[in-house]
């Protein structure tokens, strides 16, 4: 598939340690959601009830990564399509935890009002 890419591990291995503490409970936004596998790791630290957000501006990403995560189990994961730049900050969820997996320019700032 074109559109899919994943990481190097050692970068998901730093992110995860700039993320912590990631404990159950706590909710989590990641942008540029791709293939789900970063979500996925964060869903075994925070728990299948806590938040767990993906967004991505690929639908075929998208559906690979809802795809892929329900096939092990990771089902509490949501994924939704859109353009983090056209998010409304005013109409939505606050996260304890936002991981930028793409986009990450400096219009990107704005974003701390998610948190």
């Amino acid at each position: 598939h074109d559109r899919l890419h994943q990481s190097a591990p050692h970068i998901y291995a730093r992110a995860l340690e700039a993320l912590m503490p990631l404990q159950p409970g706590l909710s989590f936004l990641n942008v540029g959601s791709g293939t789900g596998y970063f979500s996925s790791l964060v869903a075994e630290l925070i728990g299948e009830s806590s938040v767990n957000d993906g967004v991505d501006i690929w639908p075929e990403s998208l559906a690979h990564a809802t795809d892929r995560c329900h096939k092990i189990g990771k089902n509490a994961i949501e994924f939704t399509l859109g353009n983090i730049y056209e998010l409304d900050l005013n109409a939505g969820s606050r996260y304890n935890r936002v991981y930028l997996g793409a986009c990450a320019t400096s219009r990107a700032t704005y974003l701390q009002e998610l948190l």
